[in-house]
Formats: structure tokens, C-alpha cells, sequence
């Protein structure tokens, strides 16, 4: 049932999903994930911590609470409750349009538009050549769909306790991303050490789901690139959150890493290596773009397999 549930919520999304922001629930989360950091923050790890903890469970208990209640006395209820909880998380037709959007405008030469794009995601390069634009936009869009999509899909996937977990990752994503953005913007407490146990709990729930996503990269893109670009990224990252997702995911489309020198003895970060694959043009979006429809493909396999299994 949580399977026919899952896709009538997907169905409807694509329908009646939003194409200029991503729906009303992210916006008020985002909201008040700020004004909590805002009233509380005072630069404590300790206190980031103990915040962060009675704000998710005061959601995760109540949640559960009502769940249980009307799978006992009112079913029918606590699948309404369920779908809703499947649609809100869902948001793959505003991701999927921003992909075209930014696809759109490097065969159309539209520079401006790309660079607009990518300040509203946080990143500003300013006047910097395509290439590097091309190269920010498969890292953002890389590491968002995956936390955005793919990510609350694989807790999704788990039968009964589906909801509770995809809420519980859709919030340690909207509280890490809230709150480390908030501490960029504050110079009042440029130091704070209130957001990182935020980060750190974001990072325990996306393990799985980050590997995952890593994997089903290699599998359905080019495996013997997306590998060798693992194996650089882990000497040269160590275990830095989202190395193994942007390795694999720029390996999977064909492009290999190169290390940038820093000086004769030191080595800087990896970037794609856009000239030696010749891989610069506009055609590397509509590859990722494939890439991403691939993978959400086989999440959706899995599910299946999910289903079948535990019914």
C-alpha cells in the first residue's frame, strides 16, 4: 500500500508541483529553522545541539504519535496523512525544471541567466569563463537533487516507518543548509560553533543515502571513470561529506579529475579535467540531465523490490 501511495503522491506532484520555488513547506521550514537559529544561536556547539535535538523531535513525536493513533482507529486517515507527507517531500518537477532552465540557457548563450541562477543556489563566480559556470552548475545541481530528490527517497522507500524517516532527513537538510547559511551571512558571530552539530547529524543520515546514490552514479553512467575519480577524490579528501557523490556523479558522465597544482611540492583540489575531455560544451547538461533520470529510475526499482519484499 505505502508503494501505491508513494506513486499516486509521485503522479500528482508532476502535475501539480511547483516550477518557481519548491512548495510552501520547504519556504516555511526554511523560515523557521532561521528564526530559531536567530533567537537561540549563541555560538555554542552544545547549544546548537540541545536546539537542534527539541526541534526535530518535538516534529518526529508528534508525528509519530498521530501516525499510530490513526493506523488503530482511523486507516483511512493515516494514509491521507501519509500521501500528503509523500507529496510534500516530493519535489522532482522543480528540480527537473530547474536542470532545463539552466540547460536552455547554455545553448542559448544566456551567461546572465546562468550566473543569476547560480547566486540563488549561493554560488557567485562573477565573470568567469563558461566552463567554470558548466562546472559549478553539475556540483550544485549534483549534491541538490541528491539531498532534495534522492536522498528523502531512499528513507521514503522503508516500509512504516517511510514517513518518519524521510521527515527526519528532509529536516536535517533544511536545518544544516538554514543554519550554515545564516552563519555565513552573521559577522556578529562569524566563529559560531552553533550550526555544526547540525551538519554533523545531516551527515550520520545522509551515509547511506549518499553512497547509494554514488553507486547507482557508477552503475548507470560510465563506472571506470566514476571509480578512478573516487579513488582520487578519497586520497585528496579524505573523508570530506560529498566528495564520493561529486566524484562519482562527474565520473559517471565520461568526465575524469584532475589535480590542480598549488605549488612544485602541493597539490590543490580536484576539478574536472574539461579540456583533456573536451567536455566543456553545453551537451554535459543534457548528459547529467539523462544521468539523473537514470538513477531516479532505478530508486524507483528498488522501491519495488522494497515493496514486494516486506508485503
Amino acid at each position: 500500500m505505502f508503494f501505491i501511495i508513494f506513486v499516486c503522491a509521485f503522479i500528482l506532484e508532476q502535475f501539480k508541483g511547483h516550477l518557481n520555488h519548491p512548495g510552501w513547506l520547504i519556504k516555511r521550514l526554511s523560515d523557521t529553522a532561521r528564526a530559531i537559529q536567530t533567537h537561540y544561536d549563541d555560538g555554542r556547539y552544545k547549544t546548537g545541539k540541545f536546539i537542534w535535538w527539541i526541534s526535530v523531535s518535538a516534529v518526529l513525536i508528534s508525528l509519530a504519535v498521530v501516525l499510530v493513533f490513526t493506523s488503530q482507529l482511523l486507516p483511512w486517515l493515516f494514509w491521507v496523512i501519509a500521501f500528503l507527507i509523500f507529496y510534500s517531500l516530493i519535489s522532482t518537477r522543480y528540480w527537473w525544471h530547474k536542470i532545463n532552465l539552466l540547460n536552455s540557457a547554455y545553448q542559448s548563450g544566456d551567461v546572465e541567466l546562468i550566473r543569476i541562477q547560480l547566486q540563488l543556489w549561493g554560488i557567485t563566480l562573477g565573470t568567469h569563463p563558461p566552463h567554470l559556470l558548466i562546472e559549478a552548475a553539475i556540483r550544485q545541481i549534483i549534491h541538490t537533487t541528491h539531498a532534495r530528490i534522492f536522498g528523502v527517497f531512499f528513507w521514503l522507500m522503508f516500509p512504516l516507518l517511510g514517513p518518519l524517516l524521510g521527515v527526519w532527513y528532509f529536516l536535517a537538510y533544511i536545518f544544516t543548509t538554514q543554519w550554515s547559511q545564516q552563519n555565513n551571512t552573521a559577522t556578529h558571530l562569524s566563529q559560531s560553533k552553533f550550526h555544526h552539530y547540525a551538519v554533523k547529524a545531516y551527515r550520520a543520515l545522509d551515509y547511506l543515502p549518499s553512497r547509494c546514490t554514488a553507486i547507482l552514479f557508477a552503475l548507470v553512467g560510465n563506472f571506470e571513470i566514476a571509480f578512478t575519480n573516487w579513488r582520487q577524490s578519497k586520497q585528496a579528501l579524505g573523508p570530506h561529506h560529498s566528495g564520493h557523490l561529486i566524484s562519482f556523479g562527474i565520473g559517471a558522465l565520461g568526465i575524469s579529475l584532475t589535480k590542480t597544482a598549488v605549488s612544485d611540492d602541493e597539490v590543490g583540489e580536484l576539478v574536472p579535467d574539461f579540456d583533456s575531455n573536451d567536455t566543456w560544451s553545453p551537451a554535459v547538461l543534457r548528459s547529467l540531465s539523462g544521468l539523473l533520470l537514470r538513477t531516479f529510475a532505478i530508486y524507483w526499482l528498488l522501491a519495488l523490490v522494497v515493496f514486494f519484499v516486506f508485503n
